[in-house]
């Protein structure tokens, strides 16, 4: 199984509006469930590929949005 990124959020707002933001930015992410080896506040995460977490950070440092964390499972 192909390893994915998933950035997970405090709120479900924050995690509504960044799939918006990002998505509109131009990166190829989806809302999904946390998966079940984490935990966030909100039950949703933005999964993404691991090679752009370096730009998903940078791109969500600029937003209004807080996350929780970035995991590689």
């Amino acid at each position: 199984m192909k390893d994915k990124l998933y950035i997970t959020f405090p709120t479900t707002s924050d995690a509504l509006g960044s799939e918006k933001y990002l998505k509109d930015s131009g990166f190829d992410i989806k809302l999904v469930p946390v998966p079940r080896e984490l935990s966030a506040g909100c039950g949703f995460s933005v999964e993404a590929s691991p090679d752009l977490m370096e730009k998903l950070k940078s791109a969500l440092e600029d937003s209004d949005f807080e996350t929780e964390d970035f995991v590689v499972l």
